[in-house]
């Protein structure tokens, strides 16, 4: 299923590609739209640094960094995956997918274009690849803390069968 899995990141790749796209060319145009009044609108903002416009003065080297990076996740992704849960999986598919769709920014505009902006408190601009990232780092990591649960539980488990703690044995 690896097909199955490239497909779903070229697809969130391309869509946020061009929703991005989109945005900036309305937004160039019109300036800042209110989507929720005092809570959400969308600024264009191009972004040299990495989330929230760290490291913005080092775009060149931050690029090969991101660029390891994530063909070093993808590898190890498609190396274990067997071993990964289905809430794992979508966690390191949309972290993936935010990854490279950043990345593909920059290669092809040298930054981030960013553009939701909360409007309720002072908060760094963000795309939606930097949702996927976001999202996909919370699923990861709870997926690694249930499975982790489920596996001292099949433990606890297999030890109280293995020493007979089912029962004494006796008939009483």
């Amino acid at each position: 299923m690896i097909y199955l899995d490239l497909i779903i990141i070229f697809v969130l790749v391309t869509g946020d590609a061009i929703v991005s796209r989109n945005i900036a060319a309305m937004l160039m145009e019109k300036g800042p739209v209110t989507l929720i009044p005092g809570i959400l609108g969308l600024r264009y903002r191009e972004n040299t640094g990495i989330a929230f416009s760290i490291l913005r003065e080092h775009p060149d080297i931050l690029t090969v960094v991101i660029s390891v990076i994530l063909i070093g996740f993808l590898v190890y992704y498609l190396i274990n995956k067997k071993e990964f849960t289905g809430m794992m999986k979508a966690g390191m598919l949309m972290i993936l997918a935010g990854g490279f769709s950043n990345l593909l920014d920059r290669f092809t505009l040298g930054y981030v274009i960013d553009y939701f902006e909360f409007l309720f408190f002072e908060y760094p601009i963000f795309n939606i690849a930097d949702c996927l990232i976001s999202v996909g780092a919370v699923l990861l990591v709870l997926g690694v803390i249930l499975y982790d649960i489920a596996e001292k539980k099949k433990s606890a488990e297999s030890e109280d069968v293995g020493s007979g703690q089912e029962g004494n044995g006796t008939d009483e």
